[in-house]
Protein backbone atom coordinates (compact mmCIF):
# COMPACT_ATOMS: atom_id res chain seq x y z
CA UNK A 1 0.00 0.00 0.00
CA UNK A 2 2.91 2.35 0.76
CA UNK A 3 4.21 1.83 -2.79
CA UNK A 4 0.83 2.87 -4.23
CA UNK A 5 0.87 6.07 -2.17
CA UNK A 6 4.42 6.88 -3.25
CA UNK A 7 3.50 6.30 -6.91
CA UNK A 8 0.54 8.69 -6.55
CA UNK A 9 2.75 11.38 -5.06
CA UNK A 10 5.48 10.93 -7.70
CA UNK A 11 2.94 10.94 -10.56
CA UNK A 12 1.42 14.13 -9.15
CA UNK A 13 4.84 15.80 -8.92
CA UNK A 14 5.76 14.79 -12.48
CA UNK A 15 2.49 16.19 -13.85
CA UNK A 16 2.96 19.42 -11.89
CA UNK A 17 6.51 19.71 -13.32
CA UNK A 18 5.21 19.34 -16.90
CA UNK A 19 2.42 21.81 -16.15
CA UNK A 20 4.94 24.35 -14.86
CA UNK A 21 6.98 23.88 -18.05
CA UNK A 22 3.99 24.43 -20.35
CA UNK A 23 2.56 27.38 -18.40
CA UNK A 24 6.02 28.90 -17.93
CA UNK A 25 6.50 28.87 -21.70
CA UNK A 26 3.11 30.49 -22.31
CA UNK A 27 3.41 33.21 -19.70
CA UNK A 28 7.17 33.83 -19.61
CA UNK A 29 8.55 32.58 -22.89
CA UNK A 30 10.30 34.38 -25.73
CA UNK A 31 9.53 33.67 -29.39
CA UNK A 32 11.95 32.93 -32.20
CA UNK A 33 11.85 31.47 -35.71
CA UNK A 34 13.12 27.90 -36.03
CA UNK A 35 14.04 25.77 -39.04
CA UNK A 36 12.46 22.32 -39.27
CA UNK A 37 15.02 19.51 -39.53
CA UNK A 38 12.51 16.64 -39.74
CA UNK A 39 8.75 16.52 -40.24
CA UNK A 40 6.68 13.33 -40.02
CA UNK A 41 2.90 13.15 -40.37
CA UNK A 42 1.84 10.88 -37.49
CA UNK A 43 -1.95 11.11 -37.41
CA UNK A 44 -4.76 12.18 -39.73
CA UNK A 45 -8.28 12.35 -38.35
CA UNK A 46 -11.33 13.44 -40.35
CA UNK A 47 -13.87 15.81 -38.85
CA UNK A 48 -17.25 16.43 -40.48
CA UNK A 49 -18.69 19.92 -40.61
CA UNK A 50 -22.37 20.82 -40.54
CA UNK A 51 -23.61 17.27 -40.10
CA UNK A 52 -23.69 16.58 -43.84
CA UNK A 53 -22.81 12.94 -44.43
CA UNK A 54 -22.08 12.15 -48.05
CA UNK A 55 -20.33 9.03 -49.27
CA UNK A 56 -19.55 10.64 -52.61
CA UNK A 57 -17.81 13.78 -51.36
CA UNK A 58 -15.94 14.53 -48.15
CA UNK A 59 -17.41 17.68 -46.57
CA UNK A 60 -15.24 18.23 -43.55
CA UNK A 61 -11.73 18.96 -42.46
CA UNK A 62 -8.76 16.85 -41.53
CA UNK A 63 -6.96 17.26 -38.24
CA UNK A 64 -3.29 16.70 -38.99
CA UNK A 65 -0.69 15.95 -36.34
CA UNK A 66 2.89 16.34 -37.51
CA UNK A 67 5.90 15.50 -35.36
CA UNK A 68 8.65 18.04 -36.05
CA UNK A 69 12.27 18.37 -34.97
CA UNK A 70 13.77 21.84 -35.29
CA UNK A 71 16.70 24.06 -34.38
CA UNK A 72 17.02 27.78 -33.73
CA UNK A 73 19.41 30.46 -32.51
CA UNK A 74 18.74 32.78 -29.57
CA UNK A 75 19.59 36.39 -30.33
CA UNK A 76 19.99 39.16 -27.75
CA UNK A 77 17.47 41.96 -27.43
CA UNK A 78 18.66 45.38 -28.66
CA UNK A 79 19.51 46.48 -25.12
CA UNK A 80 21.41 43.24 -24.45
CA UNK A 81 23.29 43.68 -27.74
CA UNK A 82 24.34 47.20 -26.64
CA UNK A 83 25.54 45.91 -23.27
CA UNK A 84 27.45 43.04 -24.87
CA UNK A 85 28.70 45.14 -27.76
CA UNK A 86 27.71 42.39 -30.18
CA UNK A 87 24.62 41.10 -31.96
CA UNK A 88 25.96 37.56 -32.20
CA UNK A 89 23.64 34.79 -30.96
CA UNK A 90 23.57 33.99 -27.25
CA UNK A 91 22.90 30.30 -28.03
CA UNK A 92 23.27 28.56 -31.40
CA UNK A 93 21.63 25.44 -32.79
CA UNK A 94 19.26 24.91 -29.87
CA UNK A 95 17.25 21.84 -30.77
CA UNK A 96 13.71 20.89 -29.93
CA UNK A 97 10.80 18.73 -30.98
CA UNK A 98 7.05 18.92 -30.75
CA UNK A 99 3.85 17.72 -32.37
CA UNK A 100 2.08 20.35 -34.44
CA UNK A 101 -1.72 20.15 -34.73
CA UNK A 102 -3.63 21.96 -37.45
CA UNK A 103 -6.72 21.58 -39.60
CA UNK A 104 -6.73 21.35 -43.35
CA UNK A 105 -9.10 20.49 -46.17
CA UNK A 106 -6.54 18.05 -47.60
CA UNK A 107 -4.43 15.24 -46.19
CA UNK A 108 -1.11 16.73 -47.26
CA UNK A 109 1.25 17.67 -44.43
CA UNK A 110 1.59 21.39 -43.85
CA UNK A 111 5.18 21.21 -42.57
CA UNK A 112 8.28 19.97 -44.37
CA UNK A 113 12.03 19.95 -43.81
CA UNK A 114 13.45 23.46 -44.23
CA UNK A 115 10.21 25.28 -43.36
CA UNK A 116 10.19 27.90 -40.63
CA UNK A 117 7.96 27.74 -37.57
CA UNK A 118 7.62 29.95 -34.53
CA UNK A 119 8.88 28.44 -31.29
CA UNK A 120 8.59 29.64 -27.72
CA UNK A 121 11.43 29.14 -25.23
CA UNK A 122 12.65 30.26 -21.84
CA UNK A 123 15.44 32.80 -22.28
CA UNK A 124 17.71 31.55 -19.48
CA UNK A 125 17.20 27.90 -20.56
CA UNK A 126 16.39 27.76 -24.28
CA UNK A 127 16.51 23.95 -24.12
CA UNK A 128 13.03 24.26 -22.59
CA UNK A 129 11.08 25.06 -25.74
CA UNK A 130 8.02 24.10 -27.75
CA UNK A 131 6.34 24.97 -31.01
CA UNK A 132 4.23 28.09 -30.53
CA UNK A 133 0.73 26.71 -29.98
CA UNK A 134 -0.53 28.79 -27.05
CA UNK A 135 -3.97 27.15 -26.80
CA UNK A 136 -2.45 23.66 -26.65
CA UNK A 137 0.14 24.73 -24.08
CA UNK A 138 -2.49 26.40 -21.89
CA UNK A 139 -4.89 23.45 -22.12
CA UNK A 140 -2.24 20.85 -21.29
CA UNK A 141 -0.64 23.06 -18.64
CA UNK A 142 -3.86 23.69 -16.76
CA UNK A 143 -5.04 20.07 -17.19
CA UNK A 144 -1.74 18.65 -15.96
CA UNK A 145 -1.65 21.04 -13.01
CA UNK A 146 -5.18 20.09 -11.92
CA UNK A 147 -4.65 16.34 -12.32
CA UNK A 148 -1.18 16.53 -10.74
CA UNK A 149 -2.48 18.46 -7.74
CA UNK A 150 -5.33 15.97 -7.28
CA UNK A 151 -2.93 13.01 -7.42
CA UNK A 152 -0.53 14.72 -5.03
CA UNK A 153 -3.27 15.53 -2.53
CA UNK A 154 -4.72 12.01 -2.86
CA UNK A 155 -1.30 10.48 -2.25
CA UNK A 156 -0.63 12.72 0.77
CA UNK A 157 -4.07 12.08 2.29
CA UNK A 158 -3.74 8.34 1.65
CA UNK A 159 -0.31 8.39 3.28
CA UNK A 160 -1.62 10.29 6.33
CA UNK A 161 -4.63 7.99 6.70
CA UNK A 162 -2.30 4.99 6.37
CA UNK A 163 -0.03 6.30 9.12
CA UNK A 164 -3.00 6.97 11.41
CA UNK A 165 -4.33 3.43 10.82
CA UNK A 166 -0.91 1.95 11.59
CA UNK A 167 -0.68 3.95 14.84
CA UNK A 168 -4.19 2.86 15.90
CA UNK A 169 -3.21 -0.82 15.50
CA UNK A 170 -0.53 -0.51 18.23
Amino acid sequence: MALKKTVLILAGLVLIFFAARALGLVFGGEMEQAVIDEAELVKVKSQLLGGRHSTAKFTGLYILKTRVKYHFDVYPTPSEALQRGSESPLFTNVSGRDTMSDTSSCKHPKYAKGDRITVIYLKPLPQINAAYQPNNLKFYGFSESIIGTLLLVWGILARKSGLVDEEDDD
